[in-house]
This record gives structure tokens, sequence and C-alpha cells, in this order.
């Protein structure tokens, strides 16, 4: 009988033994390890990864270049989750809403036709159709209009009770309504004269952002001459250097002779030591055509 109680009592330490030591070692650790779950999720977002498996299955090229993107990021970086009005929509919205996860991202399209294709293809995206009533053609006498207008000088805190006739009061009411962080104006098309251009949206963005009770809003404006421009070329005069697009000129610099006769640039880096800053010019309508390399050496044309 005794016998019998030794037997079980050794059986019993040694099962009891092999318990501890099992409960020691590495792989029991490893298992348990591996099969414990957080109390909390660290999913990826749902919206994160709807845009990483998108821009990872597609070779569509978004409308801006890295160092364009990249300064746009360095603001939502800081400023989001966060109100984002941007004009345009395209391949790219997908990535401005992502990059504003948690905040609110509104777009302003004015062509109903993408606003449906591109909201197929991205059904979060809050998109909102837009109709302008302006042709590029009519900026000059816009700016006269902005320059010249009582109206036009008065801030008011809501662009729908403007007079200016630069005001745009048809927005949907909640690009008045919500105070933004961050707009950008990539919208509307203005690269040939008969496209609305942008100079009521620059206006009346900058009463949004000026005339919001809290805080500042940032605003970017892309393509601002409205096409890139094409070519770089001289004066008549020796003078100026200009780059143009269809019928616009920009000033780059200016040249000078030195004291050894040599001729150089008023620029920065290796070709100058002092910068300028680019200044824009409207070809008169008569000279217009002769934009392009080697066109306009005797056009005729005036500051903006």
């Amino acid at each position: 009988m005794i016998i019998n109680k030794l037997i079980l009592s050794c059986i019993f330490f040694i099962f009891l033994l092999y318990l501890i030591l099992r409960a020691n070692s590495p792989s029991f650790k490893l298992r348990n390890l591996s099969i414990s779950y957080p109390s909390t999720c660290n999913k990826i977002p749902l919206s994160l990864a709807e845009s990483l498996l998108h821009y990872a299955t597609t070779n569509r090229t978004i409308q801006q270049q890295h160092a364009e993107i990249s300064v746009t990021l360095r603001v939502l970086e800081k400023k989001s989750p966060c109100n984002f009005l941007v004009f345009g929509l395209g391949h790219d919205s997908l990535m401005w809403s992502s990059l504003n996860h948690n905040g609110r991202t509104i777009f302003i399209e004015e062509n109903i036709h993408w606003i449906d294709k591109i909201t197929k293809e991205v059904p979060s995206l809050e998109a909102y159709h837009q109709t302008y009533d302006t042709r590029l053609d009519q900026a000059p006498e816009l700016l006269s209009i902005g320059k010249r207008e009582d109206s036009c000088k008065k801030l008011v805190g809501d662009p729908r009770n403007s007079k200016c006739p630069l005001a745009l009061t048809n927005f949907p009411k909640e690009v008045y309504e919500i105070e933004w962080d961050l707009i950008m104006i990539d919208a509307p098309t203005g690269a040939y004269y008969d496209l609305p251009g942008r100079m009521k949206v620059i206006y009346t963005v900058g009463l949004l952002a000026r005339n919001r009770e809290h805080g500042e809003t940032d605003v970017f404006v892309h393509d601002c001459l409205s096409s890139p421009i094409t070519h770089v070329d001289v004066t008549y005069d020796g003078k100026w250097i200009l780059g143009t697009t269809d019928t616009y000129l920009i000033l780059v610099c200016t040249l000078f002779v030195d004291e050894n006769g040599s001729i150089k640039t008023n620029f920065a880096g290796r070709m100058g030591n002092k910068i300028l800053i680019p200044r824009l010019l409207n070809l008169n309508p008569p000279d217009s055509h002769m934009a392009g390399a080697n066109k306009f050496c005797s056009a005729q044309f005036s500051w903006v």
C-alpha cells in the first residue's frame, strides 16, 4: 500500500515537474505569443488600404510632380486631419483624400462627366459640380475690374454677400460654411482662350481665406500661368530674357554689362548674384500670335 502511494507520488511529482519545465520552454512561449491578441486593433485604416491598392494596380500618371506634391504634404503633415478644399478632380484625388485621413476633403469640378468617371472608380470621394461664366481671354478685363471697382476692395465675411463682379456666389453651400485649413486651386481649366480660367476662383478663395474667424488658411495655386513656359528667348533690345506660354510672358531675368564688358544676368545661382521676382507680362492682342521662340522680338506688351 505504501509502495503504491510512493509510486503515485513520484508519478505526480514527475508530471508536475514536466508541466513546470514545459511552461518555461522557449517553444511553449513562442506558441503562446503567436496566438495572443492585443486588446486594441492596430490594422491599417480601410481608406488607406484602398488608396494603396488603387495606386499599386494602376498605371495612370497623376497631375502634379513629386516636388509639387511634397509642398502640400508638408502642410498636411502639420494640419491634418483638417478641412481641405480642392478645386479640380482627377487621378490624384484619392491621394489627397488619403493624406488628409480622418479630415474632410471636398473637390469642386467643372466637368460633370469627369465627376461620374472618377467617383465610379473611387466612390468615397466627396465631389461637387460647378459651372463658370468666364473665359481665359477675359483675364485682362477682370484684372482691371479688380483694381478699379471699390466693391472688390472691401472685405466681406461671406463671399455670397460681396458686390464685386469677381466673387463667385453659386458654389455649394459647404464651400462657404466650412472654415478651410487648406485650399488648393488646380481648376477650372485654362489652357485655351474659351476655357474659364481661374481668375474668379482665386479672388473668391482669397475672401474665404482672409475672412475665417479662427486660425489660418494655406492656399496653393497650381498651374498659375494656365499653361507651362514653353520657350525662353531674349528681347529685341537685349535687356530682358523672357519665358513664354500662349498669351503671356514671364520676366525670368534681366541682362547687364559688367565693368569688363561681359554680358551677365541679374539672377540668382550660377548665372548671377541677385534674384528678381518674376513678373507677368501681357502681350497686346495684335501680337499674341507672336508668342513662341524668336517670335516676339518686336511685340508690344505691358505689365500686368
